[in-house]
């Protein structure tokens, strides 16, 4: 029975400790994602402003530099290709909906608010509202490297300890 009781006592210990470390994954996940955001909205500034591109083939251009949220950009460049009467705007939107990123729904309004002037204005409006939208960005990156730098250890160290309490209890 004791060799029974030491398996539960590993798989409980086991499960509570990688829901720690998925919790704390998710938090740095977040962080990396709205750096790569950052990349890649800097890569379409570039894109735009350097290369003169129409906005699918910057949109394309910019996934490189995008890591992580590249299939943000290579959808929308796909759906801008296709066009069907659709403005870039609406297809921005379309393509934030599908895209499942696991940011707050803080971020995706930010990310939302560029829609409506995407491909719409000048190149130097344009240039400005991606670097309005890179700073906001940023403004949240740095609110949560805070705060996944002070509750991923919380995360960790919970689970450690949850498991050890339901270790000891069903002992």
């Amino acid at each position: 029975m004791s060799v029974l009781k030491l398996v539960g006592g590993l798989l409980i210990m086991a499960a509570t400790i990688g829901i720690g470390k998925l919790a704390a994954a998710r938090l740095q996940n977040r962080c990396r994602m709205l750096f790569d955001l950052q990349q890649g909205l800097l890569s379409l500034a570039s894109q735009i402003g350097y290369a003169d591109l129409p906005l699918s083939r910057a949109m394309s251009g910019a996934a490189p530099a995008a890591g992580s949220a590249a299939p943000l950009f290579l959808a929308a460049a796909g759906a801008l290709n296709e066009g069907q009467g659709r403005t870039a705007g609406d297809i921005w939107q379309d393509c934030l909906s599908d895209w499942q990123s696991g940011l707050r729904d803080k971020d995706i309004q930010i990310l939302r608010a560029l829609g409506p002037q995407l491909g719409l204005t000048g190149r130097e409006e344009q240039l400005q509202i991606l670097e309005l939208t890179r700073l906001a960005l940023a403004g949240q990156e740095k609110e949560a490297l805070h705060y996944a730098g002070n509750f991923c250890r919380v995360w960790r160290c919970l689970s450690w300890g949850c498991g050890l309490v339901m270790v000891l209890l069903l002992l």
